[in-house]
């Protein structure tokens, strides 16, 4: 689908706890919502967002170290991207 290029997250890997940034290249004006689920499907995280703002900072909460799905639902559909999430640093 041609929305790939719509947001993009780094790092990633993150750490657990720590800041992820989502940069969008959309002229998109509306709300969108960063969501977070564990393999299983649960969803561990979830916040509104602007995705007429070009980089956004979220900070994630403490979440066991492993693979995530993000997901970013705005009015022209969803991006998903996986998330590798490491432990807190001692």
């Amino acid at each position: 689908n041609g929305n790939d290029a719509f947001v993009d997250i780094y790092p990633n890997p993150v750490i657990s706890g720590g800041e992820l940034k989502l940069i969008f290249n959309s002229t998109d004006k509306g709300l969108a919502m960063f969501s977070i689920f564990d393999l299983s499907g649960r969803k561990v995280f979830e916040k509104n967002i602007l995705s007429s703002v070009q980089t956004q900072s979220v900070m994630l909460p403490l979440l066991s170290a492993g693979m995530y799905e993000s997901v970013v639902s705005y009015d022209g559909g969803r991006v998903h991207r996986k998330l590798v999430v490491n432990r807190a640093r001692e």
